[in-house]
């Protein structure tokens, strides 16, 4: 009897059409291949950002701390630390990594739209830090001779190493969140411009009793 149930048709039509008023409820999206999941480069980048706000702390904070002893506040952002460069590079790769790791877990097409969406600031804000630390270097903001120098060296390759991590999450995912099943460039441009594009509204059960009361 319970084999008859199951191969019954119109039990398994029953079936796929709950599993997919499941995903349209919960706003999951269809499954795809996990290696299409950034769980791995979430992970790489909260460890390489924990790492780099470790050393822009201690290069804001710890060293002056224990070096300059006869002043009372020596911690300090400015030249000689290229205004705690290393600390926002880690910060927000951080954030970065925990929004990736986030997306991987929930799999919703929100989550990954945010996760991509941050990688694009962060991809930008490297951009930023990377030429400011080189510039740095140029101009001479921290020499031999200062006790930031050997920590200011390790802060450079740290931000440099998450710069990478941001461009290969960018080349990984642009093609399958911009253009591809989550669009996030047409969810960008209801943002930005929406007298060009704008959103089609769809008839909710509270707008019908409205419209239609009983």
């Amino acid at each position: 009897m319970r084999d008859g149930i199951s191969g019954d048709p119109g039990a398994d039509l029953i079936i796929e059409e709950q599993e997919e008023v499941d995903e349209i409820h919960f706003g999951h999206i269809p499954q795809i291949p996990s290696h299409s999941w950034p769980k791995a480069i979430g992970i790489v980048q909260l460890c390489s950002g924990f790492f780099t706000t470790m050393l822009g702390v201690a290069e804001i904070f710890l060293i002056p701390l224990l070096m300059d002893l006869d002043d009372p506040y020596p911690w300090f952002i400015n030249k000689r630390n290229c205004y705690g460069t290393g600390l926002w590079a880690g910060i927000v790769m951080v954030l970065l990594g925990s929004t990736a790791v986030r997306a991987s877990i929930s799999k919703r097409a929100s989550s990954i739209k945010k996760f991509f969406s941050l990688t694009l600031f962060t991809l930008l804000l490297y951009t930023v830090l990377t030429s400011v630390l080189i510039y740095g270097y140029i101009a001479q903001w921290t020499t031999r001779e200062d006790y930031l120098y050997e920590v200011h060296i390790f802060v450079t390759i740290s931000t440099i190493i998450g710069f990478i991590f941001a461009i290969t999450a960018f080349v990984q995912y642009y093609e399958l969140v911009c253009f591809g099943r989550y669009n996030l460039h047409h969810s960008i441009f209801l943002c930005l411009l929406p007298c060009i594009f704008p959103v089609k509204r769809t008839s909710t059960s509270e707008d019908s009793l409205i419209s239609n009361p009983i």
